[in-house]
């Protein structure tokens, strides 16, 4: 007997049973329940309903639940996307070896402070080199915890206590001897940022995301991570290569970057903060800096490092969608095909990277209208084509059937075979048509040869 969310999904199941099913009343297992509710979130008569049962549910079994890596792939990344997330389910999702890397990385970089003591509370987290980098870039992140992740020398708390209550810290007396007025701080990170307006850093708003996520794509990219998680790390060190056409390099030309290249808004910071900082107690009257040890200007790094990102997210505002993706890793690119618009899709489709030409098949978000327009294109890769012909979905389309057997790119031993599904009206213009392959052509016109004779049907 089908289960009642086959049920769901069929539309076999009277509207009595969906509003029970709504407020969790349905008398099946928790772990069914929830997966239950989290399908009806995205009905438009009883989604309210289930979001409502879902925010109130008993943590203690919830908890449970976001512990098991078999917990349905869908459940995990309904409470895992912001919107749906319940800080005290967080902790048991960061363990689950169910919730990828890549996941905790992004998570890592912009969770707030609370998901942050939590990641730094994980054995899991903690273990994990890319975990610990997404972390040094969250700005939630206290200055003693980026010192211990990085490994680094003794911290200021380290420092304050070794000198004794009541007591003022070498460091401390170093700092109160060296005054650093915030006009000359000001003046010292706006000479090492040049190339920064002030403005920049007022016009981007911190939280900016490239991606529009929903809980169906956010849940579908999950699962798909965790089954090809392998693929994609193989993957991980390939450059983005634009399939059906030479890319110009990413290295600049002799001279430097050409006019308009967006990396010239980028500040040469890094080199400045690596060798020396500005000594602001150094400032005579002439306005001259002196250089100082970086370690003495935490704050100026901090305000410095902060311009810079500042200036790369201006600079990707001014990028276009292609040289936003030249930009991104295999699993940052896998992330898009799922996350990503139609335009980022079309691009992503002629990666030659052939785990994110399937991410891209496999998004929910892909409109049948795309699928025809990949099956007709004559620059896409030949796993494309095969792809698209595994998917039944997409062969119910006749459209995209048609396409790949037109296509001269489609390989012969799946448009073969596709040649007795067209129509008849298609197969006699197939006839003369020199856009084909001579053996699709014959097949062409032995079917149309039956189908005019026999009312339009195939002869077995």
């Amino acid at each position: 007997m089908a289960s009642i969310l086959d049920q769901m999904k069929r539309n076999a199941l009277p509207a009595g049973a969906m509003r029970t099913a709504a407020k969790g009343a349905l008398p099946v297992p928790p772990a069914e329940m929830i997966e239950i509710l989290v399908y009806l979130t995205s009905n438009p008569v009883f989604g309210q309903d289930a979001r409502m049962t879902l925010a109130s549910w008993d943590l203690s079994v919830a908890q449970e639940i976001m512990k098991d890596p078999a917990a349905s792939p869908e459940v995990l990344g309904y409470f895992w996307v912001e919107q749906n997330r319940r800080p005290a389910l967080m902790a048991a999702l960061i363990e689950n070896p169910a919730i990828s890397e890549y996941m905790l990385m992004e998570l890592a970089g912009t969770a707030p402070r609370e998901i942050v003591q939590m990641l730094l509370d994980s054995p899991r987290a903690r273990a994990s080199a890319m975990v610990l980098e997404g972390l040094t870039t969250n700005p939630r992140i206290t200055r003693d915890e980026l010192t211990a992740l990085q490994g680094g020398g003794p911290s200021d708390s380290d420092i304050a206590a070794a000198a004794g209550p009541g007591q003022e810290s070498p460091r401390d007396v170093e700092l109160a001897a060296r005054p650093a007025p915030a006009a000359a701080l000001t003046t010292a990170v706006n000479a090492a940022t040049s190339s920064v307006p002030a403005a920049a850093a007022e016009e981007i708003a911190p939280t900016e995301t490239p991606f529009d996520s929903d809980p169906e794509s956010e849940a579908a990219h999950m699962a798909w991570l965790k089954e090809y998680e392998s693929e994609i790390a193989a993957a991980e060190g390939t450059d983005f290569v634009l399939t059906g056409e030479t890319l110009e390099s990413s290295d600049p030309p002799e001279g430097g970057a050409p006019e308009g290249d967006p990396r010239e808004s980028e500040p040469a910071v890094d080199e400045v903060l690596a060798t020396t900082a500005y000594d602001a107690a150094s400032v005579d009257g002439g306005g001259e800096i002196t250089p100082a040890p970086i370690s003495d200007h935490l704050a100026l790094a901090a305000m410095a490092a902060e311009k810079k990102r500042a200036a790369q997210k201006l600079a990707l505002k001014k990028m276009t969608p292609l040289q936003k993706i030249g930009r991104l890793g295999a699993a940052e690119r896998v992330k898009l095909a799922f996350l990503g618009n139609k335009e980022e899709r079309t691009i992503l489709i002629r990666d030659g990277a052939k785990i994110v030409q399937n991410a891209v098949l496999a998004s929910p978000k892909l409109t049948d209208p795309e699928v025809e327009s990949f099956a007709s294109a004559k620059n896409l890769q030949e796993n494309v084509f095969r792809e698209i012909a595994r998917n039944r979905r997409f062969m119910k389309n006749y459209h995209v059937v048609r396409n790949l057997v037109q296509n001269p790119r489609t390989p012969l031993d799946i448009a073969l075979p596709l040649v007795k599904m067209l129509l008849v009206y298609d197969l006699k213009g197939m006839q003369h048509s020199r856009t084909i392959s001579e053996t699709i052509r014959k097949m062409a016109q032995k079917y149309y040869k039956e189908k005019a004779t026999s009312g339009g049907k195939t002869k077995d």
